[in-house]
């Protein structure tokens, strides 16, 4: 199984999942999951955030950082 089969059938039978994932290799598919769940919820959240002109719920403790500029800075970090 390759990762987006591995990662499709982990929200439909999540047993299956780990059981494929015992012969994978472990730092490379870890790394790409994380990456892949956060560009993903960036491109989701965040950005429709940043574009509906919000602001945090809590003032950023980044000083530097106006509250104005948050989600964008967020998405490029």
């Amino acid at each position: 199984m390759n990762f987006v089969q591995i990662w499709l059938s982990g929200l439909i039978n999540p047993r299956r999942a780990f059981a494929a994932l015992r012969s994978k290799p472990a730092p490379a598919w870890g790394f790409w999951a994380v990456l892949i769940r956060f560009v993903v919820t960036t491109l989701t959240t965040t950005l429709a955030l940043h574009l509906l002109g919000r602001k945090p719920f809590e003032p950023s403790y980044l000083t530097f950082l106006p509250m104005d500029k948050y989600y964008a800075a967020e998405m490029t970090y």
